[in-house]
């Protein structure tokens, strides 16, 4: 997806407030970016600037602007769990981890499997636990085949809207896991 000359002079920054409590994904002018936050947010325990790769994450966060959705949580949790822990620099995190839009996207999809399916394994126990995460990382194996196969015969379309991605993958993930054990052990969320 192409940058506008105004989305080029924008940076995308996570802003974080106690270890795992809270946090806002904010794009603010780059210019400004960092006197802006030691004025306004003097109590943020850790500031982290994100790549322009990360464009379509933050207008997915921009679609409900509460950012209460189950999605929104589940991939602002990982972000800030990844970048506190990420210590090689901004340079290393836009050349190495994420380079493209599409390893992003890929990112934040497999966080929420892996979560579904963590998720769901808790509500189970001994065996049948064990069993079921199998059964889940057989399925995980089988769809990220798939998916690749997918995208990759979709290139020619560019980049999917974010939203549209998550929805197409989980559903898939969804189909797959149900196929694999028989049933769906919890219910999916909606991603609207």
């Amino acid at each position: 997806m192409p940058f506008t000359q105004c989305q080029c002079q924008k940076q995308i920054v996570l802003v974080c407030f106690h270890q795992d409590s809270l946090s806002l994904l904010l794009q603010v002018e780059r210019a400004n970016a960092e006197g802006y936050f030691q004025d306004t947010y003097p109590i943020a325990s850790n500031i982290v600037y994100l790549p322009d790769s990360f464009y379509s994450i933050a207008h997915f966060f921009r679609h409900k602007a509460n950012g209460s959705t189950y999605y929104q949580n589940i991939i602002k949790r990982a972000l800030i769990n990844f970048c506190t822990n990420f210590k090689d620099g901004f340079d290393a995190l836009v050349t190495k981890q994420f380079p493209m839009q599409r390893s992003v996207v890929d990112w934040c999809i497999d966080v929420i499997i892996n979560t579904y399916i963590t998720e769901t394994a808790n509500i189970m126990s001994g065996r049948l636990k064990i069993r079921y995460l199998c059964s889940a990382n057989d399925a995980k194996q089988c769809w990220t085949l798939e998916r690749n196969a997918r995208l990759q015969e979709e290139q020619y379309l560019q980049n999917n809207d974010f939203q549209a991605e998550l929805n197409r993958s989980s559903a898939e993930f969804y189909e797959e896991i149900e196929n694999v054990i028989g049933c769906t052990p919890k219910k999916w969320h909606s991603v609207n």
